[in-house]
């Protein structure tokens, strides 16, 4: 009967894990990461589904650390992103800020802030995940929401269910 019974949860537990797709891993995989909090220069760590970047149809690969997706939305690393979208990215370690210059047009993200400033004027990120600096294979890098970014500078994103 035990032997049952542990069978049919074992059943069931998988059943679950398949069939809710916010439980199961992405067809990229999964990575192991670290979030610093700012502040107190501490890592925490934390599990990320991977996504694979197109731009205008072609790949656009990180190098170091890949784009994942954190509380709901696609984080990428802001040089990788701001660079293809030809802006000047500047960073700031005093403040923790990063800076994208473009056209005249100023974009700054603060790590670890829900907010951030677009041409003087203060805006709430999306779901208000904020930038922030992670830690992946010893290298640090500072991520920041995918569609904010994009969307600021007037670009379209669309999102690929199937291939992430």
């Amino acid at each position: 009967m035990k032997r049952k019974f542990a069978s049919l949860l074992l059943a069931l537990a998988l059943l679950v894990l398949t069939a809710a797709p916010g439980l199961a891993a992405g067809p990229n995989g999964t990575i192991a990461v670290q979030r610093m909090d700012w502040k107190s220069g501490t890592y925490q760590s934390a599990t990320a589904e991977t996504v694979a970047l197109e731009l205008n149809g072609k790949a656009l690969p990180s190098p170091d650390v890949p784009a994942f997706i954190q509380d709901g939305r696609t984080m990428v690393p802001v040089r990788l992103v701001g660079e293809a979208l030809n802006a000047e990215v500047l960073w700031v370690q005093q403040t923790g800020q990063v800076i994208l210059k473009r056209a005249g047009d100023l974009r700054v993200l603060t790590v670890d802030s829900a907010n951030a400033v677009v041409n003087g004027i203060a805006k709430t990120l999306p779901d208000g995940v904020p930038a922030m600096v992670v830690r992946y294979q010893d290298v640090d890098r500072t991520m920041v929401p995918l569609r904010f970014v994009i969307e600021e500078f007037g670009a379209a994103v669309e999102w690929d269910q199937v291939t992430y």
